[in-house]
Formats: structure tokens, sequence, C-alpha cells
């Protein structure tokens, strides 16, 4: 009995029925005539993130105000191009475990940050 249990095991890791966790993620903000492209990447346990545009060749953080506990980080991209050839975007970062969530904020000559999006009271 035991060696078949053993064997319906590797089985399902043979046919990728148990995955590792992804240490990292990237989301991407759509480039446009007049806006460069994006590309975000977080670390899933630690919710750091760095980004670079363009055709930028060194990441650049998205700076925390505090340290964050471990979690199960991910972004959340949304972007819409814009009548002047422009785009409008917006990044959020979200603990899976918690439902804590943060919006990018800053840019252009200030840096990005994360702002804490408060709960509904």
């Amino acid at each position: 009995m035991k060696k078949l249990a053993l064997i319906a095991a590797l089985s399902l890791l043979a046919i990728g029925g148990a995955q590792a966790a992804a240490k990292y993620e990237g989301a991407t903000v759509p480039g446009t005539a007049k806006s460069n492209a994006a590309f975000f990447r977080i670390e899933v346990a630690t919710g750091k993130v760095v980004q670079v545009w363009g055709s930028g060749t060194q990441f650049a953080p998205v700076v925390d105000s505090a340290p964050l506990p471990a979690g199960d980080y991910h972004l959340y991209p949304t972007s819409t191009p814009a009548i002047d050839g422009s785009v409008v975007w917006t990044m959020e970062r979200m603990d899976s475990n918690t439902g804590r969530s943060w919006l990018a904020t800053g840019g252009g000559n200030t840096p990005l940050s994360w702002t804490p999006i408060t709960e509904v009271k």
C-alpha cells in the first residue's frame, strides 16, 4: 500500500501536480507613441518591487515607507491610452493573505512609492 501511495505521489509530481510557488512575478504598463513602456518586478514573499522604463537597463525601487511582513504579494496594473497619445496607468500591490493593498504614487521627477489603500469603514 505504501508503494502505491509513493508511486501516485511521484506521478503527480511528474505531470505537474505539485509546483513550487514563483519567487518573482512581473507586470507591465504598455507603451504608446508618447509614453515608454514599463516593467515592474515583485518578490512575492517580501512585496519588494523594482521598476524599469523604456529601454532602461537598471531597476529602480518602488519605495516602501516601512518594512513589510512576509506575505503573498502580487501586482495588478491598469492602463488606458489617452487621446493625446500618452497612457494613463495605475499599479496596485496586494497581499493575498491579508488583503492589504497599496497604490504606486509619484512618477515624472518624483520617485515612485507605495501609498496604502484604506479599508471601507
